[in-house]
């Protein structure tokens, strides 16, 4: 018991300050306490190690980027959802379609596994209509919707791992297919790439990644293939005539549809160069 002339006593043979680490980065002092001595050692040497190879260091957490980028990594679907986010108010209509389309594509490659995985239309209505639609946040979705959802929330990668090269490449392959597996067309490749490069960018201004990992790979667009032409698809001399009377019939400027289209089909000519062909471009017999 103390009485008011007595003074409470420090004992000070039993405490000991805790190991405390201080290092600067350029002019700001940053320092930090560890339980044990070898805990602070260890850092230190992280520290020394990211100095000498050259890694950039945070000013504010006094860190690497490379252990900032460990703190606040998040998954790829948060990420992806916060970059639709960033992109969505001020992007019209299309743009945004495009958005949703891109990362609807990208994202189901970026996952721990597939067990589990929905049927590839659910995955396609649940990723593009509802996960990167920002108009449909607040609404409850369906319970296959729901389901698939909670899905990518749990079997997303972190955002980190993209610094994977090998794992991005195969991201870049997947943006280049359709559903059905079949090559996209070169302009929509080169539009979903181009979305893909901007969220990594914005991965990048939010320390989820050190650096872009896409301009470090060397990749070129698969080139679409010419599907062959079946005869069974296009109409006998007989057919082409029977519908080019009923195109005759149809209006007034039947004429010059029939025009138009016999043109297409007996010179196998374009639309475009039907509508520039004039009389003096052409040869023609006095009969037949």
């Amino acid at each position: 018991m103390l009485h008011d002339n007595e003074q409470p006593q420090r004992c000070l043979g039993s405490f000991r300050a805790p190991p405390n680490l201080a290092w600067k980065v350029g002019t700001r002092p940053h320092s930090e306490s560890f339980l044990t001595s070898g805990l602070a050692e260890s850092q230190r040497a992280q520290l020394i190690t990211a100095a000498r190879e050259g890694e950039a260091f945070d000013v504010d957490s006094g860190l690497p980027k490379s252990l900032v980028v460990k703190e606040r990594d998040i998954s790829w679907y948060e990420h992806a959802r916060n970059y639709i986010a960033m992109k969505w108010d001020d992007s019209p209509a299309s743009t945004r379609r495009t958005l949703a389309e891109a990362m609807a594509t990208v994202t189901p490659t970026l996952v721990k596994d597939t067990k589990g995985l929905p049927d590839a239309r659910v995955v396609r209505t649940t990723l593009y209509s509802w996960a990167f639609n920002k108009n449909r946040w607040e609404e409850d979705a369906p319970a296959d919707i729901a389901k698939a959802l909670d899905w990518f929330k749990r079997k997303s990668l972190p955002t980190s791992a993209l610094s994977d090269r090998l794992l991005v490449r195969s991201t870049l392959t997947a943006l280049s297919k359709k559903l059905d597996g079949k090559t996209a067309a070169a302009r929509t490749i080169r539009r979903k790439r181009a979305i893909f490069h901007n969220s990594l960018e914005y991965a990048v201004e939010a320390d989820l990644l050190t650096e872009n990992p896409l301009t470090r790979i060397k990749w070129k667009a698969p080139e679409q293939v010419e599907e062959e032409l079946d005869p069974a698809c296009v109409p006998d001399p007989e057919q082409a005539a029977k519908l080019l009377d009923a195109v005759r019939d149809q209006s007034p400027r039947g004429r010059r549809l029939v025009a138009f289209f016999g043109c297409m089909y007996y010179a196998a000519a374009r639309p475009a160069e039907v509508i520039g062909l004039r009389l003096q471009d052409c040869d023609l017999p006095r009969r037949g």
